[in-house]
């Protein structure tokens, strides 16, 4: 197969930040002790901060490799769809989990919260609610009828 330098160089990156991102983090952080022990303490603060966001953000970023090298391979084995079997106990599943998710997010500030719920509750719910079932709707149009 013929492969350009960017092709060469983007599957590298992607070799790199998929197989090899803990040693890589690693390094860094075993650098910043070593030469600035100071900013040591910082740094903590700061992924103790940002430590949610910055899983999520890497989370994702290993998904979409993954995914692209699946589908690349699975690109040149010659499959280019996939059988999915769905039964109506998957329905009553979608159904469970986004009911109970909406009805979960909103009793959880009882359980935590001494005021109840609030605003922001009733918020994150809508959003929950109307993001999976807009998922839900996504699926089922897929559904050959």
């Amino acid at each position: 197969m013929y492969q350009t330098t960017s092709d060469k160089i983007k599957t590298f990156l992607l070799n790199l930040i998929t197989k090899y991102i803990v040693w890589i983090i690693i390094a860094v952080v075993i650098i910043i002790w070593w030469l600035f022990p100071d900013m040591t303490m910082t740094l903590a603060k700061i992924l103790l901060l940002y430590a949610p966001a910055t899983v999520l953000f890497i989370a994702f970023i290993l998904a979409m490799t993954r995914i692209g090298f699946r589908s690349k391979r699975d690109e040149e084995r010659g499959i280019g769809q996939y059988e999915i079997i769905v039964t109506k106990w998957d329905f009553y599943l979608i159904d469970f989990i986004i009911y109970g998710g909406s009805l979960l997010i909103l009793a959880m500030p009882f359980i935590v919260n001494e005021k109840g719920v609030g605003v922001t509750d009733l918020l994150q719910t809508v959003a929950f609610f109307v993001f999976a079932n807009w998922l839900k709707t996504i699926f089922l149009n897929k559904i050959p009828k």
